[in-house]
């Protein structure tokens, strides 16, 4: 089964900042375009996300993933379970954060790469690609120029073999 990475970047590859914000996002009004973010949430059986992602998701007013089955993977948090207790075999989508989305293309799980890449550096941040020890090549599949919002929404397929 496939295991997607689908999150927002900035130009220098942050998924949030040095204090884990998540400011300079697009408003999502802005962006008139389908990128697929719907289509990834009724295609995916489980949503793992590491310590930062998942207390980021606890303070909102509502759980933003209430029909799925929701893992965190932290040793550092009383809910938290193992990297090796993730259903890999399911369908899969990596949120966050950098450690987590490192491991999990480490161990060769990510087959899908949706990265939809904002106009701004951050300097600092959490970035994923730096947590990365193995070299993984990627096929680009998809590109598209989100007018408004200044976005480049690109979707990469793993290579076999790679």
């Amino acid at each position: 089964m496939p295991v997607h990475l689908y999150s927002a970047i900035s130009l220098d590859a942050a998924v949030a900042g040095p204090q884990h914000e998540l400011d300079w996002l697009a408003d999502p009004s802005t962006i008139a375009e389908d990128l697929g973010y719907n289509r990834l949430l009724a295609s995916v059986e489980v949503i793992v996300m590491g310590r930062n992602t998942w207390e980021f998701c606890a303070s909102l007013e509502t759980w933003p993933y209430p029909d799925h089955e929701c893992i965190l993977v932290s040793t550092s948090h009383p809910e938290g379970r193992r990297f090796d207790e993730v259903p890999w075999e399911k369908e899969v989508w990596v949120v966050g954060g950098a450690r987590l989305i490192g491991a999990a293309m480490d161990a060769g799980h990510v087959t899908r790469m949706t990265l939809t890449v904002h106009p701004v550096v951050l300097g600092q941040g959490a970035i994923p690609f730096t947590t990365t020890t193995a070299r993984t090549s990627w096929r680009l599949v998809e590109v598209l120029h989100v007018e408004g919002a200044g976005l480049a929404h690109l979707v990469y397929e793993a290579c076999s073999g790679s």
